[in-house]
């Protein structure tokens, strides 16, 4: 591991210091910590430094804490919050300056072409969605902005830095060309619109909160199923504003201890019959391919994964592509609920939406029912009825509580004015308003603590925070993703009171994404931390379900010693036709070569050559399998500027094929006739995703299509060169792996021009992975010149 990502606890010297500490009398130890409190608020200390209410110092958090100096485990918490905070504090400065100095310096062409602005949307509502507006607007033209599903957007006329109010409001759902955004207030459609990528800053704050509940002392927990410590309330002034309650789990998490395999720990420790499954399972020769009596549906691996998840207070499951972690997660769930009966409070999390989505799918596919939390507007349309707003709206008492509050709204609109109503009627007045307030707080609680009485929740990890949870506990917490999200995002949902708690993930894909690359101890998530230090039991789930077998294998060798191995039912899927598959049954796989020159735009790159061979790519695979569907087949690329072009040219298809006439010519008119006649094929290709590799970790599709753009003589691919980003590239695919790029220079593979040799760059891991695939592509006989 690199000096940039050293740990925060391997200075063993506090915990023997503690240790000899903790050899004092009761009195002496009494004495000590009464003096360690004993400084009030605003005095100064002997060495100078001012107490908590006075001006804030630059002195460290073990200044400024009460933590118990006896404790051992004080050191190490010290350490840990000394150790993120800053990180935390520095990756928000970052996202904050990038995004000022984006609007106040770059030019509005560069905003445009960079995919950050767009301009000239028209707009019309679309309708109500949880309280909030929902505007459609419409570009006259394709755009290829970055904007996704789930954004925060900043809604302007002119300029969004000078105009007041500030409108802000969430993407939520896109086409080409009409973004989809619920907004807190009203949108004059009578206006043409700019519409700006902007940034949230909620997640720090969450962050942040997590970090310092790790000093919390949580008390041993009794399986009595969801416990809700306090009345919720609807007046919230500042929504973080609540404690996390921590966790038992935080001498694992700060290095203090480490979670041994032998002997059984956590929520079931003392359970024989959860015990004696495990050990069942755990014991299981790998050769066994037994179904089990109880889940009946689940491999060898990821029975042994659910066991490990089970027994231990504390693991890792590793699940690299297409083998099952959502189904892993589900049947544990179902085995814990449905046959053992346990009545215990689960906190079901992952880093995405969609990941949540996925898992809640899941659960209710085996007839289990999860509470999703979070943003409605960012919850898969078909699981809308699970989310909490729903569940409100329906609630039977959710008519008496509209109804109050349009009684309390009325009355405000004629309070009564002093001099023109006697006292008696302002008395009357008053005294009715509370009365009706104090009645729709106690429907306001009653409703929720109902809706909260939800026995397993499902929401993103920056979301285990919100209000909603505040006065919830989960003794069990599964996470999913965690080798995508940071260690202190992953710490929000483990702070809910954590006993018991499992975190999957695979750090062989990409790691969590941070901005500033001078911060890169914070890319270092939880999951590979504690994979690489082995402080914890881990399984890894060794079936996968997704590829063809000959997509799945070079990622099994190269990146999990070739222990994932294909189920059988991937073998008799249907071929995928291509003429230039040397065997579509046999090798689904084709490396088409060319010498096309990438270009650099702005931070990112292109290469229009190669958009060429991906459309003529599509077009043959769409004439040589009618089947085959538009939606099924996917072009990723790691460059955000090939995803540009790539829709640039899907657009002028359309474009070239239609006309002005149908409103694809890019004129300023605001009308768009989008019901006209398409062929098949062009219907096709307008239905095909052009994405980033980056926002398809967890995903598939039938057909791949990667777009590599570098091409250059010095073999310089730089940002491509990563391998965990090549392996999500590798494993999308179910049918047919179609790559497009220059075989020289990714054999080469160069992550940095000139600046040094290939010799002193040979050694690095992230170089092998390119030149080891075209090595493998050619053995077996890939690799063809593009005819295009």
């Amino acid at each position: 591991m690199s000096d940039d990502r050293s740990l925060f606890y391997v200075d063993e010297t506090p915990l023997e210091e503690a240790a000899g500490a903790s050899t004092l009398s009761r009195k002496e130890r009494r004495a000590q910590r009464a003096a360690n409190k004993g400084i009030k608020r605003g005095e100064k200390k002997k060495d100078g430094e001012v107490g908590r209410k006075g001006k804030r110092t630059k002195a460290k958090i073990s200044q400024e804490t009460e933590l118990d100096p006896l404790d051992p485990l004080t050191s190490y918490i010290l350490q840990y919050q000394n150790f993120f905070l800053p990180l935390i504090e520095e990756e928000k400065k970052f996202e904050v300056e990038q995004f000022e100095n984006r609007l106040n310096t770059w030019s509005l062409n560069r905003l445009i072409s960079e995919g950050y602005t767009l301009l000239n949307l028209s707009a019309k509502t679309a309708g109500k969605q949880s309280g909030k507006l929902l505007v459609e607007f419409t570009a006259p033209y394709f755009y290829t902005g970055r904007f996704s599903t789930g954004d925060q957007v900043r809604i302007s006329i002119e300029d969004p830095r000078n105009e007041t109010p500030i409108r802000e409001g969430v993407v939520t759902g896109k086409t080409h060309r009409t973004i989809t955004v619920a907004c807190d207030s009203g949108i004059d459609v009578s206006k043409v619109w700019r519409m700006d990528q902007s940034i949230s800053l909620l997640s720090y704050s969450r962050m942040k909160n997590a970090v310092k509940a790790i000093e919390n002392k949580v008390p041993s927990y009794k399986l009595t199923g969801p416990v809700i410590n306090q009345d919720l309330s609807e007046k919230i002034d500042d929504e973080d504003s609540h404690r996390l309650l921590g966790s038992s789990l935080r001498d694992i998490f700060i290095g203090a201890a480490k979670c041994d395999p032998n002997v059984p720990s956590g929520l079931f420790a003392n359970n024989q019959e959860i015990l004696k499954w495990c050990k069942k399972q755990l014991e299981r020769p790998p050769e066994d391919m037994a179904k089990d009596d109880i889940l009946t549906q689940l491999n060898g691996s990821q029975l042994k994964a659910v066991a490990t998840m089970l027994r231990n207070r504390f693991s890792l499951i590793q699940g690299p592509p297409g083998t099952g972690k959502t189904w892993t997660i589900v049947n544990a769930i179902y085995l814990l609920k449905r046959h053992f009966k346990m009545n215990v409070a689960i906190l079901v999390s992952g880093f995405t939406n969609m990941a949540v989505d996925n898992l809640l799918d899941g659960l209710t596919r085996c007839g289990i029912s999860g509470l999703r939390v979070g943003q409605s507007l960012r919850v898969r349309e078909d699981l809308r009825t699970k989310t909490v707003d729903y569940q409100f709206e329906t609630h039977p008492l959710s008519k008496e509580y509209q109804e109050t509050r349009e009684l309390i709204r009325v009355m405000n609109e004629h309070k009564p004015v002093a001099g023109l109503q006697t006292a008696n009627d302002c008395g009357q007045y008053y005294k009715e308003r509370s009365q009706l307030t104090q009645k729709l707080s106690k429907l306001y609680t009653k409703i929720y603590r109902d809706i909260m009485k939800a026995d397993i929740i499902c929401t993103t990890c920056v979301s285990a925070a919100s209000s909603l949870l505040r006065a919830t506990e989960f003794p069990l917490v599964i996470i999913d993703e965690g080798s995508l999200s940071t260690e202190p995002s992953s710490l929000i949902p483990l702070m809910k009171g954590a006993h018991h708690a499992c975190i999957l993930g695979d750090h062989q894909q990409l790691p969590p994404t941070i901005l500033n690359t001078s911060n890169a101890a914070l890319a270092y998530s939880i999951f590979e931390r504690f994979y690489d230090q082995s402080v914890a039991p881990s399984s890894m789930l060794t079936i996968q379900y997704r590829m063809h077998p000959n997509i799945a294998y070079f990622s099994s060798r190269m990146f999990y010693k070739g222990l994932v191995q294909s189920a059988p039912s991937v073998f008799g899927r249907k071929s995928i036709q291509f003429s230039l598959f040397s065997d579509p049954l046999e090798y689904p796989v084709v490396f088409l070569d060319h010498s096309y020159p990438e270009r650099s735009n702005g931070t990112s790159y292109y290469n229009d050559g190669e958009v060429q061979i991906v459309f003529n790519v599509l077009n043959a695979l769409f004439q040589e399998n009618s089947d085959l569907e538009g939606d099924g087949v996917s072009v990723i690329t790691p460059y955000i500027g090939q995803v540009n072009e790539l829709t640039r040219y899907q657009t002028s298809y359309v474009s070239n094929t239609y006309g002005n006439t149908h409103g694809y010519g890019g004129s300023s008119s605001t009308y768009h006739d989008l019901s006209f006649r398409m062929s098949p094929l062009s219907r096709k290709i307008s239905m095909v995703e052009i994405n980033s590799v980056d926002s398809f970790q967890g995903r598939e599709k039938d057909v791949i299509i990667y777009s590599g753009v570098r091409c250059n003589d010095r073999g310089s691919i730089g940002f491509l060169g990563d391998v965990r980003r090549m392996n999500v590239a590798l494993t999308r695919a179910r049918l047919g792996f179609i790559m497009v790029g220059s075989a020289s220079t990714m054999e080469k593979g160069l992550l940095f021009d000139s600046q040094a040799s290939v010799a002193q760059q040979s050694d690095r891991k992230i170089l092998s992975g390119w030149s080891e695939y075209v090595k493998w592509i050619k053995d077996h006989d890939l690799l063809r010149a593009s005819p295009w």
